[in-house]
């Protein structure tokens, strides 16, 4: 908990409206500009409240957002202090989102896969951030989007269309058309 307060706190000091996750909750202690895009985004409106750490639970994920056009200096100040205690990973350049070491979506991928009796090798999963790299380069088949960084596209071992272009619509025919599905 120590360390989701100083989070929070060095988000706040830097003007930086912390979005903390639980399992049950999404809170904020306000509606910015950038919350209510990512409240239309996910069909989800945060609880606002005045203390995001209020019920003593660690947080499941720690999400900081800065405007598109206003500089992430600082998400990237809080991204390097933070490494010895938390996995950050940067979902868009401007979306910082922080979890406990051991969580990420390759993880996530490999719990959802022995559950269903498959191995990562049989899977195919397609991404366009940061926070996909693991994932990418674990699957059976990583696809990155149009879109996504060139880092992210170094992993893959196919590149898609964008998001604006129907990417995932896109891969999925691929996937048919070569038989993968």
């Amino acid at each position: 908990m120590a360390a989701a307060r100083s989070i929070v706190s060095q988000a706040l000091e830097l003007n930086i409206e912390p979005n903390v996750f639980t399992l049950e909750t999404w809170r904020a202690r306000k509606i910015t500009p950038e919350i209510l895009l990512e409240s239309q985004i996910t069909e989800c409106r945060p609880v606002i409240t005045s203390d995001l750490l209020e019920d003593g639970n660690e947080p499941s994920k720690i999400l900081l957002i800065t405007g598109e056009k206003k500089s992430s200096e600082g998400l990237h100040v809080i991204a390097e202090a933070i490494r010895s205690v938390s996995n950050p990973a940067f979902s868009k350049p401007n979306y910082l989102e922080i979890v406990p070491f051991g969580v990420n979506k390759a993880e996530a991928l490999l719990h959802l896969t022995a559950l269903l009796g498959l191995e990562l090798s049989q899977v195919a999963a397609i991404g366009d951030g940061h926070n996909d790299i693991e994932m990418l380069s674990e699957c059976g088949l990583g696809i990155a989007m149009g879109n996504a960084p060139e880092s992210v596209k170094s992993v893959a071992q196919w590149v898609t269309g964008t998001n604006n272009e129907a990417g995932v619509a896109q891969a999925i025919r691929r996937l048919s058309t070569e038989g993968l599905i």
